[in-house]
């Protein structure tokens, strides 16, 4: 079946790979400079990157929320989640942080309770604005979601997540690769 979600330690791991390639690739492929965020030796749950000169953060995701419909009211092609973890600490340390958001749907059909669920592929990267993201959080226009699953959870897992549609954030540049980002030189 692969890693589990729940498997923090790999996916932190897999994430500092995610990051480099971003930064050395995937935003200069897009036209943007960009480097590693330094007080990341320090301070590992600092933001990640710095854009251009503008503290960032990057959430990679490959794998749809195939129930946003549901959950979220979005369409499950454009649907990503913002954790709550996230969201209480950039509120409080990193106000005016940029997210950018690198979706590249690995996987588009699955089972969920005996129902089945497809996601047509995509593939790119878009950029959110804390603030606005902040705000659409704090009026109530996006809803949240608890991972039943992540209930007991003492690995440091989030547990909660706000689903954003894709759609509303800045598109800053999208792939027609079918099976991978070759299409970015990866």
């Amino acid at each position: 079946m692969g890693v589990s979600p729940q498997d923090k330690r790999y996916w932190v791991e897999a994430g500092r790979e995610k990051e480099w390639t971003f930064v050395q690739r995937v935003l200069p492929a897009l036209g943007f400079q960009a480097v590693l965020n330094p007080a990341k030796a320090q301070d590992p749950y600092a933001p990640d990157l710095l854009v251009e000169g503008h503290l960032a953060d990057l959430k990679c995701q490959r794998t749809p929320f195939f129930k946003a419909r549901e959950r979220f009211g979005i369409d499950p092609r454009y649907a990503v989640t913002f954790n709550r973890k996230d969201y209480e600490r950039y509120c409080e340390h990193y106000p005016s942080l940029d997210i950018y958001f690198w979706i590249d749907w690995q996987e588009t059909r699955r089972d969920i309770g005996g129902a089945s669920y497809k996601v047509d592929r995509i593939h790119g990267v878009w950029r959110a604005s804390f603030p606005a993201l902040r705000h659409s959080i704090e009026v109530g226009s996006v809803r949240g979601h608890d991972y039943l699953n992540r209930l007991l959870d003492d690995r440091g897992n989030a547990r909660h997540s706000f689903g954003f549609d894709l759609r509303q954030f800045e598109l800053v540049g999208s792939s027609d690769a079918t099976e991978d980002d070759s299409a970015w030189g990866i």
